[in-house]
């Protein structure tokens, strides 16, 4: 590798760590899991979008109790 080619290789990894966290937005999302956090792990480390893929889907009564976390959070929260 030469000077010259280092900012193909720059180019390269940016445009695969935009890819790959779109890509694991997407998925994590359809899979109900907190989807900013896989594309935000995804964009500094591409692969672990192929970890998103092999991620099982959240089961319903799990998202329930999240859903039910959150309006208690915002009922009890002092601001």
């Amino acid at each position: 590798m030469t000077i010259n080619q280092f900012p193909m290789y720059v180019t390269f990894y940016g445009l695969a760590a935009i890819i790959a966290a779109v890509l694991a937005y997407v998925v994590a999302a359809s899979k109900h899991r907190d989807a900013s956090h896989w594309a935000t792990i995804a964009f500094i480390f591409p692969p672990a979008a192929l970890l998103t893929l092999l991620l099982s889907t959240v089961p319903a009564e799990h998202r329930q109790a999240h859903i039910v976390e959150r309006k208690l959070k915002k009922y009890l929260d002092v601001d």
